[in-house]
């Protein structure tokens, strides 16, 4: 996992913005860019601050052999097919399934049944695509 994978990975747990984080990092945008395309090294002090509000070594951010953990909608996200045209649309669909099996509109009952239902959708969709 490369550098800019772990940049935005831990950004996105954290809630951070990139324009935000360059912000708090006293960068601009654009140097955070660079640092994330692998076109410029950040300076000792800035990649000590870099370090601070992620909590992570740089050692770790630099070692392409190390890895994060991914829940699994990290691994949908940054693994998923770059040819997936309906990425965004799964994102959205995650993110309301979340609201609804995280509020209390619904009984636990009801959202079994929904999960249910979601399940026969994928299965039946895949023994669509065998025939």
């Amino acid at each position: 996992m490369t550098f800019r994978d772990k940049i935005e990975i831990i950004l996105h747990r954290k809630g951070y913005k990139k324009t935000e984080f360059a912000e708090k990092l006293g960068i601009t945008y654009r140097a955070l860019a660079n640092y994330m395309s692998g076109s410029r090294r950040p300076r000792k002090q800035i990649m000590k601050k870099i370090e601070e509000e992620l909590s992570v070594t740089s050692d770790f951010l630099f070692d392409d052999n190390q890895n994060l953990i991914l829940n699994s909608e990290e691994r949908f996200l940054y693994t998923s097919s770059p040819d997936s045209i309906d990425t965004d649309k799964a994102m959205s669909l995650l993110d309301q399934s979340r609201a609804l099996f995280s509020g209390d509109g619904l009984t636990i009952a009801d959202k079994q049944s929904l999960f249910s239902c979601l399940t026969e959708i994928y299965f039946d969709s895949l023994n669509k695509l065998k025939k």
